[in-house]
């Protein structure tokens, strides 16, 4: 029995190693790939996203999104779970590129990137280190992964910075929409009351791209939700500190046109914040190929949930002044709306 086990550590860790060191290129037998060209034509309308997602599952969405015709897609983390057989924080780093590798060549999966510009961040799962954050030892092979599947140039800003954080700014004045997407994994310490998750540089890269920009509408990306409470998941609630001053950040840079969007829990919701007396709705989308029941909430519970295959979209209504933030189900059905005027930004109390 001693022999089994020490030969299971040692083949394990040997592959560790060679993840580590290595990392064959699966990607390199992949045809080159250019995404689809940035520029919209036209106003931007529709923006998609989704988390949760395993590569060896029915993948009913993609048909679905892609007839609704988004102008962007954008992952919320765990697009893939490649966790461990055996514990420990140390993850296999070719079976990371491995499943996105699969993911890539899934057929509907790859009709869709064809037509529709994929942008995302990743979560835990994909990450490599279940709930991980600054202290996960390979967070760099990580990055450097996420950013191959995303296609990201190998000139990327991204590959050098300290996270995957990043920016997009879509249209022209004034139907302009910019997405922020966060890394809450990076720099993310242990949760605690003066815990940080984003890391300084992540911080005032959010604050000069709030303060600088010229978008009419903002949508801030998180992998793990921002306004919830709960204790059964992830979220921004324990990291009072870093959760406090996001929302200090926002009152005082007023975006307009302000929506977050989130994924993780396997189950979909909406919520809402009253901040400097405006409303921010946070729509919660997960999972695209599995679920959970939704929990009996203990504390402020969201305005509406939902317990089914889901996908995320916001839509722009530009001549009438108004966004609606949806959750889809697997038909491209609206099971959660909400209508949200394009009124002026917050104001700082």
């Amino acid at each position: 029995m001693r022999k089994v086990v020490w030969w299971i550590a040692f083949a394990y860790f040997t592959g560790q190693l060679i993840g580590i060191s290595g990392c064959v290129s699966y990607f390199r037998k992949i045809p080159h790939y250019t995404p689809p060209t940035w520029q919209v034509r036209g106003d931007v309308t529709r923006i998609q996203w989704g988390s949760c997602n395993e590569s060896s599952d029915p993948q009913p969405f993609w048909p679905v999104l892609a007839d609704r015709n988004p102008d962007a897609f954008i992952w919320l983390g765990d697009i893939v779970y490649p966790d461990p057989l055996l514990p420990g924080p140390v993850m296999n780093l070719n079976r990371l590129e491995h499943l996105y590798a699969v993911q890539k060549t899934l057929p509907d999966y790859a009709a869709f990137r064809a037509k529709i510009p994929v942008i995302g961040i990743y979560d835990d799962h994909d990450y490599g280190w279940d709930n991980g954050g600054k202290y996960y030892p390979y967070k760099e092979q990580s990055k450097q992964l996420l950013l191959d599947f995303l296609d990201e140039p190998q000139h990327s800003p991204r590959r050098r910075q300290a996270g995957a954080y990043a920016s997009y700014t879509l249209g022209s004045p004034p139907h302009q929409v910019k997405i922020l997407l966060l890394d809450t994994r990076f720099n993310r310490e242990d949760p605690g009351p003066t815990a940080d998750i984003l890391g300084e540089h992540q911080w005032q890269w959010l604050q000069r791209e709030l303060a600088q920009s010229t978008a009419q509408v903002h949508l801030i990306g998180s992998s793990i939700s921002i306004l919830s409470e709960d204790h059964h998941t992830e979220n921004w609630s324990h990291f009072p500190q870093s959760r406090k001053r996001l929302f200090t950040m926002l009152q005082a840079l007023s975006p307009e046109g302000l929506v977050i969007v989130s994924g993780d829990k396997h189950f979909g919701e909406l919520r809402h914040l009253s901040l400097a007396g405006q409303s921010i709705y946070e729509m919660i989308s997960s999972g695209l190929t599995h679920y959970n029941d939704t929990p009996r909430y203990k504390k402020k519970a969201p305005l509406q949930a939902y317990s089914g295959l889901n996908a995320g979209e916001l839509t722009v209504n530009w001549k009438e002044q108004y966004m609606t933030l949806a959750l889809l189900n697997g038909k491209g059905q609206a099971v959660i709306s909400q209508s949200i005027p394009l009124t002026a930004p917050l104001v700082a109390e």
